[in-house]
């Protein structure tokens, strides 16, 4: 082999090397380059590192293949995210070389075929099961005990199929289904007046759902009807609000009304961002209206992990003040010390979306509500990061899991057929 490769060289002046065509100058006798050029190696495009002289050489080299630097000699470690929920026959995943040697050799598969398992299994009650059934399957043959113009309205809604329309004998759902498939609202003028606003209330929350799939409040401007603008602008708002987790900024934006539930929100904004960001976001507090000097000393008090700040409040205060702390330590055992350890436990539950925490709850109402909660927190601001399957740890309460399980599906379904009408 040795031979062949000198005879070549001194016949052509020219070396291949790894792939490459590079012009040499004629050496007598074996060089490094002879040598190198004569071992197994990857057939692509690339340079030599060759160091020594003949026989003492040393070999490397690094070529590229499809537009990616691969290093030879380096064995990549892939670690993967956990498998993504069945949508549409399909699971996936993201792989990555934690040594980073730009090759896709032995690389686990990013997707798989899977198979669906159908929520409305769970429900209890008969005729939320069958209704269910209807959204998710997207099959009128599951309305048995439902008007049959009725199912056809939902599933051409979800199926943007706007000949499903016609089907339809009531002529207020047929014209407002066509109104709502065909994104156009001069449907609802042929139909009897005393129904067009009704129609077109009925458009304008399609636009309002619409504003918050996109998060632009864009679409909350073409909306005719007051009320449904209203809030609209409020649900775009509590979506760029609940995704807080982006920007800490978000938290000075809104202003406290003295609502318990407002006040728990921005505090949570503030005690995530305490733990998560590198910058420190203490100083927004004082931006909020209506905000006590106490959030901006906790804040402080989370920064610097001083625990011993929740010490001096009492009842629901302290019980707020610990939840921060086992947020921020990841430690439900923080909740001991709280005046309420449920009541502890169901904040860091329902304000953080740890649903561990609600699963500790020893009153079995609080964990279904805390449970609930969790679960359909996406519906204000997530759809598509809904995890259905919680609800079925809602213990002892079939209504409240039957509602927990439909609500999700219904919203899912509904918001997933404005996301395809964008895509």
């Amino acid at each position: 082999m040795l031979k062949e490769l000198v005879f070549a060289g001194l016949l052509f002046s020219i070396v291949l090397l790894a792939g490459c065509t590079q012009q040499q100058p004629v050496d007598v006798g074996p060089t490094c380059e002879d040598y190198c050029s004569g071992l197994d190696h990857v057939d692509c495009v690339g340079s030599w590192s060759i160091s020594g002289e003949y026989p003492d050489c040393v070999c490397e080299w690094v070529c590229v293949a499809g537009g990616s630097d691969v290093i030879t000699g380096c064995t990549p470690n892939w670690t993967c995210t956990d498998w993504s929920g069945c949508v549409d026959g399909v699971q996936t995943r993201t792989c990555t070389d934690v040594n980073e040697c730009n090759t896709t050799t032995d690389k686990p598969d990013e997707s798989r075929s899977c198979e669906l398992e159908n929520p409305c299994d769970d429900v209890s009650d008969s005729d939320i099961k069958s209704e269910c059934n209807v959204i998710f399957l997207e099959d009128a043959s599951y309305c048995e005990d439902d008007p049959y113009s009725d199912c056809v309205y939902d599933l051409a809604k979800l199926t943007l199929n706007e000949s499903l329309c016609e089907e339809i004998n009531n002529s207020f759902k047929r014209n407002t289904c066509h109104a709502i498939v065909s994104n156009d609202r001069t449907n609802c003028g042929v139909i009897q007046p005393s129904l067009r606003n009704l129609c077109r209330t009925t458009f304008d929350v399609y636009l309002s759902s619409r504003a918050v799939v996109e998060e632009d409040s864009y679409y909350c401007g073409l909306i005719e009807t007051e009320t449904v603008k209203d809030s609209c602008e409020s649900n775009v708002e509590k979506v760029q609000y609940y995704n807080y987790t982006n920007n800490h900024t978000i938290c000075e934006r809104f202003s406290f009304t003295y609502n318990i539930s407002d006040y728990q929100e921005i505090y949570s904004c503030y005690a995530y961002h305490a733990k998560n960001s590198d910058d420190t976001p203490c100083e927004g507090i004082k931006n909020v209206v209506n905000l006590s000097d106490k959030m901006y000393d906790e804040c402080l008090a989370l920064r610097n992990d001083d625990i011993s700040y929740c010490y001096d409040f009492n009842s629901s205060r302290r019980d707020r003040c610990f939840a921060h702390f086992a947020y921020l330590r990841d430690d439900p055992l923080v909740c001991r010390d709280a005046d309420n350890r449920d009541e502890c436990l169901n904040i860091v539950g329902k304000y953080f979306s740890k649903i561990d925490y609600c699963k500790r709850i020893s009153s079995k109402s609080l964990r279904n509500s805390c449970i609930h909660s969790v679960s359909t927190k996406c519906l204000v601001y997530d759809w598509r990061g809904c995890n259905v399957s919680s609800c079925t740890l809602i213990d002892d309460n079939n209504a409240l899991k039957d509602a927990c399980i439909f609500n999700i599906i219904e919203y899912n379904q509904e918001h997933s057929f404005i996301y395809k009408r964008l895509v």
